[in-house]
């Protein structure tokens, strides 16, 4: 398997390109709620990884399996 991949930062660097807006679980909203002095201190865009896995990253019956390959690269490893 090809090493040099990390399916889970590709994956995230896609949502920063196509935002997504969930609708899941409470919290988990890419940072539209982290108070205005956490955000200036650490930035916003470490907030947009906050994401669920399903309909966000990725979905185990219809995404394009990013958790998996990431899990079988690191087996590979």
């Amino acid at each position: 398997m090809d090493q040099k991949h990390a399916p889970i930062v590709e994956a995230l660097a896609q949502v920063e390109r196509r935002p997504i807006h969930g609708f899941g679980a409470p919290g988990h909203n890419q940072g539209a709620t982290i108070p205005t002095d956490l955000r200036r201190l650490l930035g916003r865009k470490i907030f947009a990884a906050d994401l669920l896995t399903p309909k966000g990253l990725d979905d185990r019956t219809e995404g394009a399996h990013v958790v998996q390959r990431a899990h079988e690269l690191a087996a590979d490893a």
